[in-house]
């Protein structure tokens, strides 16, 4: 058997491991693993080492899983009684209509009803507070904080269905909950340890950049510029946006994508390439400018596979070797698994992979018989592809939300030219932002391709979430 088969067996075999850990399946999990180990030695002429590294992958996922994924932490312990909890905000803030802001926080210090002191608790919690007055609070990443409430178990699903709030947390290692008013949360001064001053330059740098461009492109247009090039987290966008953008199929958009890169790293390449700038100079400019650019967003899972299997393009391509595009998807996925094995039950994380998955599958079928049997067809091949994303978006569209975009496929395919252009003039305008004395310049002159561009995204959404039966529950 070819290494390129071996590196997906060995990232399925690793997959089979979470999720007999995570279902508490381990036997049934293993008698199917060995079934088709067998079946698979027999077919495929596995040798005996293969078969049994394969086992070995599938016990360290079952083993790593056991110690990174947990059921509690020390706050889960402490449930239901009046405390004092005292931590770093480590997420960007999250506004609601309703006057309330959600931020997930490192907690270290507890002090419970009783006076008693818990040091170095070192849990997380998703805190909520919310403003019943005018004395808003501006929180931001790194800020200390001291709240007093009562901390909580996320409640548990009554429906079929129903979205899991406390397994969403559980995935992001938060186990409990604290919902405080507005007098009872203070900010006592900020972390100055090197990953908070880290994570608290890089929302500083992209509230900036946001900033200067919302002097030339107004809402909702600057939210969706946001999304596209930030991440869902950066600004949230309007009701009526979301709503439209969930009718119409496009509500994905507002999340920094994979897509992104492999738009950044093209275009970026293509202009170098004008200038005659050297091959390996263009190859590592990509690599450097696409790290950038994941940085800013702040590596979602769909960021996070796409640089990885960039960055090994680029590799490959510096020491004149091809790379898979099966064995490398395999590969990314193996890579963040093996460090944060509870990522494979994010929807982002499963979208990404399906997607493209279904992207490498398909388009060279597709574009080798666009190329023989219609004269200049392999042009029509970029249709093609937000048709094959959303075919296989669709059924955990419906698994997750129980929902149908019914016009969702036509939405994607007319919205890609104009999504394309607003995912690298944006990052390029938001890198020019920064530059003093000429991004505000910059800024102003992009914000001519940008408004344009974004209008025709809302106009399209609007026209197909107006349409009858747009979404089918």
């Amino acid at each position: 058997m070819k290494k390129i088969h071996l590196t997906i067996l060995f990232t399925v075999c690793y997959i089979l491991g979470i999720i007999a850990f995570e279902y508490s399946n381990f036997i049934p999990v293993v008698s199917f693993l060995i079934l088709a180990l067998g079946f698979l030695g027999f077919k495929c002429n596995l040798k005996p080492s293969q078969i049994f590294l394969s086992y070995v992958f599938f016990c360290f996922a079952f083993f790593n899983s056991s110690i990174q994924i947990k059921q509690e932490d020390n706050l889960s312990l402490i449930t239901n009684r009046p405390v004092i909890i005292e931590g770093t905000i480590s997420s960007i803030p999250q506004t609601s209509v309703y006057d309330k802001t959600s931020v997930f926080a490192d907690i270290d210090k507890v002090t419970d009803e009783k006076g008693r002191v818990y040091e170095n608790v070192k849990s997380k919690i998703y805190l909520t507070v919310n403003f019943s007055d005018n004395n808003k609070k501006q929180f931001k990443i790194a800020d200390k904080i001291k709240a007093e409430g009562k901390i909580k178990r996320p409640y548990k699903i009554g429906n079929p269905n129903q979205f899991d709030f406390g397994k969403f947390l559980k995935y992001k290692h938060v186990y409990t909950t604290m919902y405080v008013k507005n007098e009872n949360c203070e900010i006592t001064g900020f972390s100055d340890s090197f990953k908070m001053v880290f994570l608290k330059k890089l929302s500083d740098f992209r509230e900036n950049i946001i900033l200067k461009q919302s002097k030339y492109i107004k809402s909702p247009k600057l939210e969706i510029l946001g999304g596209v090039v930030f991440g869902d987290d950066a600004v949230s966008p309007p009701k009526e946006i979301k709503d439209s953008f969930v009718s119409s199929g496009i509500l994905h958009i507002l999340a920094a994508s994979g897509m992104n890169v492999a738009f950044i790293f093209s275009v970026l390449t293509c202009i170098l390439g004008l200038f005659k700038i050297p091959f390996r100079t263009k190859m590592i400019s990509g690599a450097v400018v696409v790290l950038i650019y994941a940085s800013m967003t702040g590596f979602p899972p769909s960021i996070i596979r796409a640089v990885i299997m960039l960055e090994f393009v680029i590799l490959g391509k510096l020491i004149n070797k091809d790379a898979d595009s099966l064995s490398l998807l395999a590969f990314s996925a193996l890579i963040m698994l093996i460090f944060e094995p509870a990522m494979l039950f994010n929807i982002s994380f499963q979208l990404s992979f399906v997607v493209t998955l279904g992207i490498i599958l398909f388009v060279p079928i597709i574009y080798e018989f666009l190329n023989d049997n219609i004269k200049y067809g392999s042009k029509l091949i970029f249709l093609f592809i937000p048709l094959i994303a959303q075919i296989f978006v669709i059924p955990f569209q419906m698994y997750y939300f129980q929902t149908f975009c019914t016009y969702s496929l036509f939405t994607n395919i007319l919205i890609t030219p104009f999504l394309t252009v607003v995912s690298f003039v944006g990052f390029i305008s938001s890198i020019l932002a920064s530059i003093p004395f000429v991004g505000d310049f910059c800024t102003h002159i992009f914000s001519y391709i940008l408004n344009p561009s974004l209008e025709a995204i809302i106009y399209i959404s609007n026209l197909f979430s107006s349409m009858d039966n747009a979404l089918l529950e």
